[in-house]
């Protein structure tokens, strides 16, 4: 499975060589699971792991991704403006406690922020519907925090920089 001899030929010379490495790594993390046997998704893979560091990390470091993508036909089909929000909502239904709603919320961000990558690098989505998938997803997110914590106090989900003054501060969540 790992040969990609005849593959590669496809992506400009600067990025074969990069393109092999990639491809070894996640050949040897997929191990005999590896579920590319098409020679087209074979090319799609190349083009998106050597133009996606996000998309080569998060591969690797969930063997199963790929494999759940491919098999939902998730990253040849369009959503609608309500998919993600729908999707969510099912998925957090009984979830009570905040590890979980991380564990769960990350799992689909990470999933759908490959779909999205992989379906911008190869083609198969525009701007518009990149953009407006990247939009939606964020929305559900938020949508399916709020759903979660307590909105009647204000929930910390973590500090940035201030940039001035070298001080952190809190970021919270407020419905």
């Amino acid at each position: 499975m790992s040969n990609i001899q005849g593959v590669t030929t496809e992506l400009p010379e600067l990025l074969q060589q990069r393109a092999e490495q990639q491809w070894q790594q996640l050949c040897e993390k997929l191990g005999d699971e590896n579920p590319l046997t098409d020679d087209t998704l074979k090319t799609e893979t190349q083009r998106v792991l050597v133009l996606s560091d996000f998309v080569s990390q998060s591969l690797q470091r969930d063997t199963t991704l790929l494999s759940d993508l491919l098999a939902s036909t998730d990253i040849t089909t369009s959503y609608s403006e309500s998919h993600y929000s729908e999707y969510l909502t099912k998925r957090l239904d009984g979830c009570s406690d905040e590890k979980q709603l991380s564990e769960l919320l990350r799992k689909f961000r990470r999933r759908e922020m490959v779909r999205i990558a992989w379906r911008d690098l190869t083609g198969r989505a525009d701007l518009i519907e990149t953009t407006a998938d990247l939009s939606h997803l964020a929305d559900a997110c938020a949508d399916g925090l709020e759903s979660i914590v307590n909105v009647d106090e204000p929930y910390m989900v973590g500090n940035c920089h201030d940039g001035q003054q070298g001080e952190y501060l809190d970021t919270f969540f407020i419905s």
